[in-house]
């Protein structure tokens, strides 16, 4: 996903949504990208955990990103 981020900020076609919303930031090239690396199986879990949280704290999910995510089951 953050090699697809970094082909669209690259003029490169992607089906990143968020991307083209973070690439149209003044500031994009100046942005830091920061990821923890998980287990595959515990991705959507921790995901639909941090927007819980950040939903939780804000009233709303972090910019660009449109679906709250869920946790499977």
């Amino acid at each position: 996903q953050i090699q697809e981020f970094l082909d669209y900020g690259r003029g490169r076609p992607t089906v990143v949504w968020d991307a083209r919303l973070i690439w149209q930031l003044r500031d994009a090239l100046d942005l830091v990208i920061a990821w923890k690396e998980l287990p595959a199986p515990d991705v959507n879990a921790a995901e639909a955990a941090y927007h819980a949280d950040f939903i939780a704290i804000f009233g709303r999910l972090p910019f660009a990103n449109l679906v709250q995510a869920r946790p499977r089951k």
